[in-house]
Protein backbone atom coordinates (compact mmCIF):
# COMPACT_ATOMS: atom_id res chain seq x y z
CA UNK A 1 0.00 0.00 0.00
CA UNK A 2 1.62 3.59 -0.50
CA UNK A 3 2.31 5.76 1.93
CA UNK A 4 -0.35 8.87 2.22
CA UNK A 5 2.98 10.64 3.39
CA UNK A 6 4.33 13.10 0.38
CA UNK A 7 6.94 12.09 -1.58
CA UNK A 8 10.39 13.03 -0.23
CA UNK A 9 12.05 15.90 -1.91
CA UNK A 10 15.72 15.88 -3.81
CA UNK A 11 17.23 18.31 -1.07
CA UNK A 12 15.52 15.85 1.80
CA UNK A 13 16.99 13.06 0.04
CA UNK A 14 19.74 15.03 -0.35
CA UNK A 15 20.46 16.18 3.77
CA UNK A 16 19.65 12.07 4.60
CA UNK A 17 23.16 11.11 2.49
CA UNK A 18 25.36 13.68 3.75
CA UNK A 19 23.91 12.56 7.10
CA UNK A 20 24.50 9.05 6.67
CA UNK A 21 28.07 9.38 5.22
CA UNK A 22 28.89 12.18 8.30
CA UNK A 23 27.90 9.83 10.86
CA UNK A 24 30.46 7.32 9.77
CA UNK A 25 33.40 9.87 8.15
CA UNK A 26 33.83 12.79 10.33
CA UNK A 27 35.54 14.33 7.57
CA UNK A 28 33.27 14.10 4.74
CA UNK A 29 32.83 16.91 2.78
CA UNK A 30 28.92 18.19 2.34
CA UNK A 31 29.78 21.49 0.77
CA UNK A 32 27.69 22.17 -2.13
CA UNK A 33 29.62 21.30 -5.07
CA UNK A 34 31.80 18.70 -3.91
CA UNK A 35 32.76 15.19 -4.91
CA UNK A 36 30.30 13.76 -1.99
CA UNK A 37 27.46 16.30 -3.10
CA UNK A 38 27.72 15.09 -6.65
CA UNK A 39 26.98 11.38 -5.14
CA UNK A 40 24.07 13.18 -3.19
CA UNK A 41 22.86 14.77 -5.60
CA UNK A 42 22.83 11.59 -8.52
CA UNK A 43 21.13 9.47 -5.34
CA UNK A 44 18.71 11.59 -4.63
CA UNK A 45 17.31 11.92 -8.26
CA UNK A 46 17.39 8.66 -8.65
CA UNK A 47 15.22 7.54 -5.76
CA UNK A 48 12.64 10.32 -6.13
CA UNK A 49 12.32 8.64 -9.52
CA UNK A 50 11.73 5.39 -8.20
CA UNK A 51 9.51 6.81 -5.54
CA UNK A 52 7.36 8.26 -7.79
CA UNK A 53 7.06 5.18 -10.25
CA UNK A 54 6.40 3.06 -6.43
CA UNK A 55 4.02 5.35 -5.91
CA UNK A 56 2.30 5.43 -9.65
CA UNK A 57 2.01 1.46 -9.67
CA UNK A 58 0.62 1.40 -6.71
CA UNK A 59 -2.38 3.85 -7.49
CA UNK A 60 -3.14 2.31 -10.82
CA UNK A 61 -4.70 -0.69 -9.23
CA UNK A 62 -7.28 1.63 -7.26
CA UNK A 63 -10.63 2.15 -9.29
CA UNK A 64 -9.61 6.31 -8.60
CA UNK A 65 -6.65 6.20 -10.27
CA UNK A 66 -6.29 3.54 -13.09
CA UNK A 67 -6.15 4.71 -16.49
CA UNK A 68 -5.73 3.71 -19.72
CA UNK A 69 -5.34 -0.42 -20.13
CA UNK A 70 -5.11 -0.52 -16.35
CA UNK A 71 -8.67 0.85 -16.23
CA UNK A 72 -9.96 -1.41 -18.69
CA UNK A 73 -8.70 -4.42 -16.94
CA UNK A 74 -9.90 -3.59 -13.55
CA UNK A 75 -13.33 -2.81 -14.44
CA UNK A 76 -13.13 -6.21 -16.59
CA UNK A 77 -12.34 -8.07 -13.72
CA UNK A 78 -14.54 -6.41 -11.12
CA UNK A 79 -17.64 -4.97 -12.61
CA UNK A 80 -17.17 -6.76 -15.92
CA UNK A 81 -17.72 -3.83 -18.06
CA UNK A 82 -16.28 -3.19 -21.17
CA UNK A 83 -15.09 0.32 -22.04
CA UNK A 84 -16.79 1.65 -25.48
CA UNK A 85 -13.92 2.39 -28.20
CA UNK A 86 -13.49 3.63 -31.20
CA UNK A 87 -15.35 2.52 -33.45
CA UNK A 88 -16.13 3.10 -37.50
CA UNK A 89 -20.45 2.96 -38.70
CA UNK A 90 -21.70 0.59 -40.21
CA UNK A 91 -24.52 0.00 -43.05
CA UNK A 92 -24.23 -1.01 -46.83
CA UNK A 93 -23.86 0.38 -50.25
CA UNK A 94 -26.14 -0.02 -53.23
CA UNK A 95 -24.46 -0.69 -56.59
CA UNK A 96 -25.44 -1.17 -60.00
CA UNK A 97 -24.54 -2.31 -63.51
CA UNK A 98 -25.75 -3.02 -66.97
CA UNK A 99 -24.49 -6.48 -67.55
CA UNK A 100 -21.19 -8.27 -66.42
CA UNK A 101 -19.53 -11.28 -65.11
CA UNK A 102 -18.79 -12.93 -61.70
CA UNK A 103 -16.75 -10.96 -59.75
CA UNK A 104 -15.82 -10.48 -55.73
CA UNK A 105 -15.50 -6.74 -54.08
CA UNK A 106 -12.94 -6.99 -52.26
CA UNK A 107 -12.14 -6.02 -48.13
CA UNK A 108 -11.02 -2.50 -48.45
CA UNK A 109 -12.26 -1.15 -51.74
CA UNK A 110 -12.39 2.47 -51.19
CA UNK A 111 -16.03 4.53 -52.43
CA UNK A 112 -15.33 8.28 -52.46
CA UNK A 113 -18.01 11.44 -52.00
CA UNK A 114 -17.34 14.37 -52.67
CA UNK A 115 -19.19 17.85 -53.55
CA UNK A 116 -16.73 19.32 -56.03
CA UNK A 117 -14.83 22.07 -55.96
CA UNK A 118 -12.15 22.22 -52.78
CA UNK A 119 -13.94 19.81 -50.84
CA UNK A 120 -11.77 16.97 -50.19
CA UNK A 121 -12.96 13.68 -51.16
CA UNK A 122 -14.25 11.24 -47.83
CA UNK A 123 -13.79 7.60 -48.09
CA UNK A 124 -16.43 4.50 -46.82
CA UNK A 125 -14.46 0.74 -47.19
CA UNK A 126 -16.25 -2.11 -48.35
CA UNK A 127 -16.26 -4.23 -45.03
CA UNK A 128 -15.75 -7.83 -46.48
CA UNK A 129 -15.31 -9.99 -49.38
CA UNK A 130 -18.45 -9.67 -51.19
CA UNK A 131 -18.85 -12.89 -54.16
CA UNK A 132 -21.14 -10.75 -56.93
CA UNK A 133 -22.85 -13.40 -59.69
CA UNK A 134 -23.87 -12.07 -62.26
CA UNK A 135 -26.46 -9.99 -60.73
CA UNK A 136 -26.90 -6.32 -61.89
CA UNK A 137 -28.10 -4.86 -58.51
CA UNK A 138 -26.22 -5.45 -54.93
CA UNK A 139 -25.93 -4.11 -51.64
CA UNK A 140 -22.50 -4.49 -50.45
CA UNK A 141 -21.40 -4.11 -46.67
CA UNK A 142 -19.52 -0.86 -46.16
CA UNK A 143 -17.81 0.40 -43.02
CA UNK A 144 -16.79 4.14 -42.30
CA UNK A 145 -13.06 5.26 -42.78
CA UNK A 146 -13.29 7.50 -39.76
CA UNK A 147 -14.67 6.41 -36.49
CA UNK A 148 -16.91 8.09 -34.08
CA UNK A 149 -20.35 9.40 -35.36
CA UNK A 150 -18.81 11.37 -38.45
CA UNK A 151 -18.71 8.22 -40.44
CA UNK A 152 -22.78 8.03 -40.16
CA UNK A 153 -23.77 9.23 -44.08
CA UNK A 154 -26.88 9.07 -45.87
CA UNK A 155 -26.79 9.83 -49.50
CA UNK A 156 -27.32 9.52 -52.72
CA UNK A 157 -26.31 9.62 -56.36
CA UNK A 158 -28.47 12.63 -56.98
CA UNK A 159 -27.24 14.20 -53.63
CA UNK A 160 -23.34 14.28 -54.78
CA UNK A 161 -20.97 14.75 -57.68
CA UNK A 162 -19.06 12.50 -56.76
CA UNK A 163 -20.10 9.23 -55.66
CA UNK A 164 -18.00 6.19 -57.15
CA UNK A 165 -15.64 3.29 -56.33
CA UNK A 166 -12.20 5.04 -55.91
CA UNK A 167 -10.18 1.37 -56.39
CA UNK A 168 -10.57 -0.38 -60.26
CA UNK A 169 -13.00 -3.28 -60.20
CA UNK A 170 -13.02 -6.51 -62.04
CA UNK A 171 -16.19 -4.43 -63.97
CA UNK A 172 -15.71 -1.43 -63.99
CA UNK A 173 -19.42 -0.76 -65.05
CA UNK A 174 -20.46 -1.37 -61.29
CA UNK A 175 -22.19 2.32 -60.57
CA UNK A 176 -22.52 3.53 -57.09
CA UNK A 177 -26.42 4.42 -56.80
CA UNK A 178 -26.72 5.08 -52.65
CA UNK A 179 -24.48 5.20 -49.86
CA UNK A 180 -26.19 4.43 -45.86
CA UNK A 181 -23.99 4.27 -43.22
CA UNK A 182 -24.82 4.51 -39.24
CA UNK A 183 -22.82 6.80 -37.05
CA UNK A 184 -19.81 4.76 -34.90
CA UNK A 185 -18.68 5.16 -31.53
CA UNK A 186 -16.23 7.23 -29.52
CA UNK A 187 -13.87 5.86 -26.95
CA UNK A 188 -15.02 6.23 -23.97
CA UNK A 189 -12.55 9.03 -21.50
CA UNK A 190 -11.70 7.79 -18.08
CA UNK A 191 -13.74 9.91 -16.10
CA UNK A 192 -16.67 8.48 -18.48
CA UNK A 193 -16.09 5.26 -17.57
CA UNK A 194 -15.96 5.74 -13.74
CA UNK A 195 -19.04 7.97 -13.62
CA UNK A 196 -21.09 5.55 -15.87
CA UNK A 197 -20.16 2.66 -12.94
CA UNK A 198 -20.61 4.84 -10.34
CA UNK A 199 -24.19 5.69 -11.59
CA UNK A 200 -24.58 2.09 -12.59
CA UNK A 201 -24.09 0.60 -9.22
CA UNK A 202 -25.96 3.32 -7.46
CA UNK A 203 -28.67 2.80 -9.42
CA UNK A 204 -28.86 -1.12 -8.78
CA UNK A 205 -28.92 -0.01 -4.90
CA UNK A 206 -32.08 -1.87 -3.20
CA UNK A 207 -34.44 1.56 -2.68
CA UNK A 208 -33.27 3.51 -5.38
CA UNK A 209 -35.99 4.29 -8.31
CA UNK A 210 -34.12 3.31 -10.82
CA UNK A 211 -33.71 -0.52 -9.33
CA UNK A 212 -37.28 -0.37 -8.13
CA UNK A 213 -38.63 0.18 -11.55
CA UNK A 214 -36.02 -1.77 -13.08
CA UNK A 215 -36.97 -4.93 -11.32
CA UNK A 216 -40.83 -3.67 -11.75
CA UNK A 217 -40.18 -3.99 -15.60
CA UNK A 218 -38.39 -7.03 -15.58
CA UNK A 219 -41.22 -9.05 -13.74
CA UNK A 220 -43.47 -7.66 -16.75
CA UNK A 221 -44.47 -4.05 -15.97
CA UNK A 222 -44.98 -1.88 -18.94
CA UNK A 223 -46.02 0.85 -17.14
CA UNK A 224 -44.47 1.64 -13.14
CA UNK A 225 -45.61 4.76 -10.96
CA UNK A 226 -43.75 5.50 -7.83
CA UNK A 227 -45.30 7.41 -5.07
CA UNK A 228 -43.14 7.92 -2.11
CA UNK A 229 -44.48 8.70 1.38
CA UNK A 230 -44.96 12.18 1.34
CA UNK A 231 -45.41 12.90 -2.30
CA UNK A 232 -48.93 14.42 -0.40
CA UNK A 233 -47.56 16.29 2.04
CA UNK A 234 -45.55 16.31 5.26
CA UNK A 235 -49.15 16.12 6.84
CA UNK A 236 -50.26 13.13 5.21
CA UNK A 237 -47.03 11.47 5.57
CA UNK A 238 -48.00 8.00 7.01
CA UNK A 239 -44.49 6.19 5.98
CA UNK A 240 -46.39 4.36 3.13
CA UNK A 241 -44.70 3.90 -0.21
CA UNK A 242 -46.75 2.92 -3.49
CA UNK A 243 -46.01 1.11 -6.58
CA UNK A 244 -48.71 0.81 -8.93
CA UNK A 245 -47.87 -1.29 -12.43
CA UNK A 246 -49.41 -1.89 -15.34
CA UNK A 247 -49.30 -3.69 -18.66
CA UNK A 248 -48.55 -1.51 -21.79
CA UNK A 249 -52.74 -0.53 -21.90
CA UNK A 250 -52.19 0.51 -18.13
CA UNK A 251 -54.46 -2.45 -17.02
CA UNK A 252 -53.33 -4.73 -13.86
CA UNK A 253 -53.45 -8.56 -14.35
CA UNK A 254 -53.47 -10.69 -11.17
CA UNK A 255 -50.84 -12.17 -12.40
CA UNK A 256 -48.94 -9.21 -13.08
CA UNK A 257 -49.36 -7.58 -9.47
CA UNK A 258 -48.07 -11.29 -8.13
CA UNK A 259 -44.51 -11.27 -10.08
CA UNK A 260 -44.28 -7.78 -9.13
CA UNK A 261 -44.98 -8.43 -5.49
CA UNK A 262 -42.79 -11.34 -5.64
CA UNK A 263 -40.02 -8.83 -6.76
CA UNK A 264 -40.22 -6.12 -3.88
CA UNK A 265 -38.22 -7.73 -1.33
CA UNK A 266 -35.00 -7.98 -3.41
CA UNK A 267 -35.27 -4.04 -4.56
CA UNK A 268 -37.13 -2.19 -1.54
CA UNK A 269 -35.47 -1.27 2.08
CA UNK A 270 -36.90 -3.40 4.58
CA UNK A 271 -39.50 -1.37 6.89
CA UNK A 272 -40.92 0.37 4.36
CA UNK A 273 -44.26 -0.72 4.47
CA UNK A 274 -43.87 -0.81 0.22
CA UNK A 275 -47.37 -1.92 -1.56
CA UNK A 276 -47.76 -2.60 -5.23
CA UNK A 277 -50.98 -1.68 -6.01
CA UNK A 278 -53.35 -2.05 -9.64
CA UNK A 279 -54.25 0.90 -11.81
CA UNK A 280 -56.24 0.49 -14.27
CA UNK A 281 -57.70 2.72 -17.87
CA UNK A 282 -60.10 5.31 -17.37
CA UNK A 283 -61.27 6.52 -20.39
CA UNK A 284 -62.95 10.34 -20.68
CA UNK A 285 -65.65 12.44 -22.32
CA UNK A 286 -64.73 15.77 -22.48
CA UNK A 287 -66.72 18.34 -23.40
CA UNK A 288 -65.67 21.95 -24.25
CA UNK A 289 -67.44 24.87 -24.90
CA UNK A 290 -65.83 28.08 -26.28
CA UNK A 291 -67.22 31.24 -25.78
CA UNK A 292 -66.03 34.14 -28.22
CA UNK A 293 -66.04 37.62 -27.45
CA UNK A 294 -67.99 38.09 -30.52
CA UNK A 295 -70.11 36.99 -33.23
CA UNK A 296 -68.98 33.26 -34.48
CA UNK A 297 -69.59 34.29 -37.79
CA UNK A 298 -67.00 36.03 -37.49
CA UNK A 299 -64.44 33.36 -37.42
CA UNK A 300 -63.72 30.43 -38.41
CA UNK A 301 -65.90 27.58 -36.11
CA UNK A 302 -64.58 24.80 -37.81
CA UNK A 303 -60.97 25.23 -37.20
CA UNK A 304 -61.67 26.59 -33.84
CA UNK A 305 -63.58 23.55 -32.59
CA UNK A 306 -60.35 21.68 -34.22
CA UNK A 307 -57.89 23.29 -32.32
CA UNK A 308 -60.16 22.82 -28.86
CA UNK A 309 -60.21 19.33 -29.34
CA UNK A 310 -56.16 19.21 -30.47
CA UNK A 311 -55.11 21.14 -27.45
CA UNK A 312 -57.38 18.96 -24.79
CA UNK A 313 -56.01 15.88 -26.24
CA UNK A 314 -52.46 16.96 -26.02
CA UNK A 315 -52.73 18.04 -22.61
CA UNK A 316 -54.05 14.68 -21.25
CA UNK A 317 -51.05 13.28 -23.64
CA UNK A 318 -47.99 15.29 -21.96
CA UNK A 319 -49.55 16.08 -18.58
CA UNK A 320 -46.94 15.00 -15.91
CA UNK A 321 -49.36 12.80 -13.49
CA UNK A 322 -51.18 10.80 -15.77
CA UNK A 323 -53.80 9.77 -12.32
CA UNK A 324 -54.86 13.40 -12.44
CA UNK A 325 -56.77 16.10 -14.57
CA UNK A 326 -57.54 19.65 -14.14
CA UNK A 327 -60.56 21.49 -15.89
CA UNK A 328 -58.08 25.06 -15.43
CA UNK A 329 -55.25 23.00 -17.31
CA UNK A 330 -57.70 22.19 -20.08
CA UNK A 331 -59.07 25.85 -19.51
CA UNK A 332 -55.53 27.06 -20.02
CA UNK A 333 -54.18 25.04 -22.78
CA UNK A 334 -57.52 25.45 -25.17
CA UNK A 335 -57.22 29.43 -24.45
CA UNK A 336 -53.57 29.59 -25.82
CA UNK A 337 -54.51 26.96 -28.82
CA UNK A 338 -57.36 29.04 -29.86
CA UNK A 339 -57.64 32.81 -30.59
CA UNK A 340 -60.47 35.27 -30.05
CA UNK A 341 -61.79 33.55 -27.16
CA UNK A 342 -63.79 34.99 -24.23
CA UNK A 343 -64.03 32.13 -21.99
CA UNK A 344 -63.92 28.25 -21.83
CA UNK A 345 -66.05 25.73 -19.89
CA UNK A 346 -64.73 22.21 -19.43
CA UNK A 347 -67.24 18.83 -18.27
CA UNK A 348 -66.00 15.43 -18.45
CA UNK A 349 -68.31 12.11 -17.96
CA UNK A 350 -67.34 8.58 -18.27
CA UNK A 351 -70.28 8.50 -21.38
CA UNK A 352 -70.81 9.49 -24.38
CA UNK A 353 -73.79 10.86 -23.12
CA UNK A 354 -72.17 13.04 -19.99
CA UNK A 355 -75.17 11.65 -17.72
CA UNK A 356 -72.24 10.49 -15.54
CA UNK A 357 -70.15 13.33 -14.72
CA UNK A 358 -66.48 12.81 -13.62
CA UNK A 359 -65.28 15.18 -11.32
CA UNK A 360 -62.12 17.31 -11.17
CA UNK A 361 -59.78 14.55 -9.28
CA UNK A 362 -58.30 15.97 -5.65
CA UNK A 363 -54.68 15.61 -5.23
CA UNK A 364 -55.97 14.60 -1.14
CA UNK A 365 -57.98 12.02 -2.24
CA UNK A 366 -55.51 10.21 -5.24
CA UNK A 367 -55.48 7.03 -3.66
CA UNK A 368 -58.87 6.39 -2.32
CA UNK A 369 -59.28 4.81 -5.49
CA UNK A 370 -58.70 1.00 -6.04
CA UNK A 371 -57.83 0.30 -8.64
CA UNK A 372 -55.92 3.55 -9.45
CA UNK A 373 -57.54 5.06 -12.57
CA UNK A 374 -55.51 6.24 -15.29
CA UNK A 375 -57.31 9.25 -17.05
CA UNK A 376 -57.28 9.01 -20.69
CA UNK A 377 -58.98 10.95 -23.82
CA UNK A 378 -58.86 9.92 -27.30
CA UNK A 379 -60.06 12.63 -30.68
CA UNK A 380 -63.42 10.92 -31.10
CA UNK A 381 -64.04 11.30 -27.14
CA UNK A 382 -63.50 15.28 -27.17
CA UNK A 383 -65.89 17.55 -28.44
CA UNK A 384 -65.93 20.88 -28.97
CA UNK A 385 -68.87 24.14 -29.25
CA UNK A 386 -68.43 27.60 -30.56
CA UNK A 387 -70.35 29.80 -29.45
CA UNK A 388 -70.67 33.83 -29.08
CA UNK A 389 -71.24 36.16 -26.20
CA UNK A 390 -74.72 35.75 -24.89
Amino acid sequence: MPSSLPLPSVPDLTRAFHAAVGSQHKTEDSHDGSVYDRFAGLGALTMRRLAERDQGEARAIFFDNATDERLDYYISKRFGVERVQDTPGTGFAQVKRASGTAGTFLKGTRIGVGRGGSDPLRYWLVAADTPIGTDLQANVPIVAGVTGPLGQLSVSAEDVPVLQFVDQQWDNTWQVLSIDCGPGTTRQSDAAVRAGIRQQRLDSRPGFETAIVNAMVAAGAGVVALYQSDFLGEESDCGLNRIYVGDAAYESPLALLSACRLAVPNVCVAGTSVQVLPMTNSLLYVKVNVKLWDSPERFNQVQAQADAIAATTEYFAKRDNAFLWSAGAIRAAVMGAVPNVHSVTVSASTDSTGLVPVPEPVLANLFSAYPLPRYRVADWSVTATVSGPS
